[in-house]
């Protein structure tokens, strides 16, 4: 069974990006023939093509009424790739493909995928892309809440929670934060995602203000790039640091060794303001760590305040910088917490995600074939 893997992004901007990219090198345990189409050159196709699958490059514009009445040269090229090379699904990962690859599947009669991680909202274009979806996977009950609001068919919409090796990370070794960031020994806190502003890093700076005024010993440490057109973001996360004289804070910018520097820290941070799923809490969990978030969306849903991680109240530095302490002055809670993590990662594994991807594509096909 072929299926074409269509990514909104050449380069991975984030854990969406790396999920996908899980899914299809599993895929072929499954009996599935991967064809993955990007929209250029970058980190995505290196991956993939170092790992032996097919991938080419199709261009995706930026979007206008041209593309959405299906008439430009990106969906006349994939209908014809889909054609050429025999392809029962076409399974997208975001909103811009979804709309090229929606209308290419249609022209080419295959059923097509929608594959939803984000809680942002386009009211318009979102309610065009689940009429083209054959079926939406949202990789969470919150996701998949706000995209009930854009289908007449909710039963379209199945939650697929994202799953990761759990072997991969209990092999990872701790890295050596201290040396390697030149930063003073101390428990460190580390922070991972993209630079922008619904990840709450202004929160966190203002809840490290708060846990220095009352003399807790850390380093904060973030690790994550700045989006393009981006960079004054990074620049004003930096001028609030120096207003509140949090001067225990480090921006190490992107990194492709995050297990490591989890399994140097006490803990994980995820302050975001919304998070669709947050494939960081399952990673922590993954490598032994414990893990404080922001209750908003995803981590709401599958973190277990008290037993496999701790919960503040979004964009709310005191409820942030209180669970925080929790966790740096109990190393019995911490503890705790990791194993509790440990147990409740074996519900979020890779096999458990590609199964249940697995069995949607069965039952397409057995639609279809209906």
């Amino acid at each position: 069974m072929k299926i074409a893997y269509i990514f909104n992004h050449a380069s991975i901007v984030g854990g969406g990006e790396i999920s996908f990219i899980d899914l299809i090198l599993s895929a072929g345990s499954l009996g599935i023939e991967p064809v993955v189409f990007v929209p250029g050159k970058g980190d995505v196709a290196a991956r993939l093509r170092s790992a032996g699958m097919e991938v080419h490059e199709i261009a995706q514009p930026r979007i206008n009424w041209k593309i959405i009445a299906g008439s430009s040269k990106p969906v006349r090229d994939l209908t014809a790739a889909f054609r050429k090379h025999d392809i029962a699904i076409v399974h997208t990962n975001g909103a811009r493909c979804m709309l090229y690859a929606g209308m290419a599947a249609r022209k080419a009669g295959v059923p097509c995928i929608w594959h939803v991680r984000v809680l942002e909202r386009d009211f318009l274009l979102d309610r065009y892309r689940a009429f083209l979806a054959t079926r939406i996977i949202a990789n969470s009950k919150a996701v998949a809440a706000r995209l009930k609001h854009y289908t007449m068919s909710p039963s379209k919409i199945t939650v697929v929670y994202n799953g990761i090796d759990i072997g991969r990370y209990r092999e990872i070794r701790a890295a050596d934060i201290s040396q390697d960031f030149g930063l003073p020994e101390a428990p460190v806190v580390l922070a991972a995602g993209r630079l922008s502003p619904e990840k709450g890093y202004e929160c966190l700076i203002r809840a490290c203000a708060v846990l220095n005024q009352k003399k807790r010993r850390f380093v904060c440490l973030i690790a994550g790039q700045v989006p393009d057109g981006r960079k004054s973001y990074q620049e004003s996360l930096a001028a609030l640091a120096q207003e509140l004289d949090v001067k225990n804070i480090s921006f190490a910018g992107w990194r492709n060794d995050i297990p490591s520097l989890m399994k140097a820290s006490v803990m994980v941070v995820l302050p975001s303001l919304r998070e669709s799923f947050g494939r960081i809490v399952i990673e922590a969990w993954a490598s032994g760590v414990p893990i404080v978030a922001a209750s908003g969306g995803g981590p709401g849903e599958i973190i277990t305040h008290g037993r496999d991680g701790l919960l503040s109240r979004p964009n709310d530095p005191e409820s942030l910088a209180g669970e925080m302490e929790k966790m740096l002055a109990d190393p019995g809670l911490r503890a705790r917490l990791a194993a509790g993590g440990a147990k409740s990662v074996m519900g979020f594994t890779l096999e458990q995600h590609a199964e249940s991807v697995l069995a949607m594509y069965q039952s397409l096909i057995s639609l279809e074939a209906g």
